[in-house]
């Protein structure tokens, strides 16, 4: 239900990450604007407030918390806001403030590796003589 009224009816609520040329950049341009204003994410997070910084750590860690338990409506949409790779670069930025990059870590963990479809693991037993 959060996750549908969120992500999906209220998308604009949401900053959109994207990956170019390497660099994580975020949408900052109003949401009843249509022109796009892309900027990189480290220098949002030099350049904005306290509350925009809260906001969007905020947001990142809900996501994350949102896909705990394989909710696979919830991961799904989730994956297209925020790809793998945007998560994976965030987690590896230095630049990026330590708080921040815990939240992709959980989002990542969450939304990318711990999920279904689970392979079991065949491990080798060997009788003893």
């Amino acid at each position: 239900l959060i996750c549908r009224m969120l992500v999906v009816e209220n998308r604009s609520l949401l900053h959109s990450l994207r990956m170019n040329e390497g660099v994580v950049e975020v949408d900052i341009s109003p949401s009843g604007e249509s022109e796009v204003k892309w900027i990189p994410l480290e220098q949002f997070m030099l350049t904005s407030t306290g509350k925009e910084k809260e906001y969007f750590l905020t947001t990142i860690k809900l996501l994350g918390k949102l896909c705990v338990g394989s909710n696979q409506f919830t991961i799904s949409h989730i994956a297209d806001l925020i790809s793998f790779q945007v998560a994976c670069a965030c987690v590896k930025s230095k630049s990026l403030p330590f708080p921040l990059r815990t939240a992709f870590c959980d989002l990542l963990l969450h939304a990318f590796v711990d999920v279904a479809p689970y392979e079991p693991l065949n491990y080798i037993n060997l009788p003893r003589a």
